[in-house]
């Protein structure tokens, strides 16, 4: 089932899918929303829901995506088990690899802040100053499901 998210986090109303098959000089598979718009590749999605019946890390990420708000502390949660599975190996940080630090920063930053987003951040009292310009709960959201999906590509790949 997929559910529009706003600004909130909140969920709201459902969006019906369809599947399309574009045949060239190859064939590609796709998922999309009504309308047209892509969310990921079909052999993209099996092999995730594959991976998800092995790997318990990422049926717990799916369980959080799927299950609850997509809030600061929901999204948060998520980047904190992928950073723990892909995390710093020989001195080779992925998550950097796939979302730039400046970006990732931007992130934490802004859900740590309570002077930015206030009762939704991720502490009640702030231990820096607040960004300048606070990432906002949909950036927030996009930048975590792009984080998602190099992740989960890059476990299929340990996977092979």
């Amino acid at each position: 089932m997929i559910y529009e998210v706003d600004e909130e986090g909140k969920r709201h109303g459902q969006r019906a899918l369809s599947a399309t098959i574009n045949v060239g000089s190859s064939c590609s598979v796709s998922i999309q929303l009504e309308g047209g718009q892509d969310i990921i590749p079909i052999s993209e999605f099996e092999s995730w829901m594959k991976l998800a019946e092995e790997d318990e890390i990422v049926k717990n990420v799916f369980r959080q995506i799927t299950d609850f708000e997509h809030n600061w502390i929901n999204l948060y949660k998520v980047y904190e088990i992928v950073k723990k599975d892909a995390g710093r190996k020989n001195k080779i940080d992925r998550i950097e690899q796939w979302i730039t630090k400046k970006k990732i920063s931007h992130f934490t930053h802004t859900a740590n802040s309570q002077s930015a987003i206030g009762d939704d951040a991720r502490h009640g009292v702030d231990q820096n100053d607040p960004p300048k310009e606070p990432m906002s709960l949909s950036e927030a959201d996009a930048l975590i499901m792009t984080l998602l999906q190099k992740w989960l590509q890059w476990k299929c790949e340990q996977h092979k």
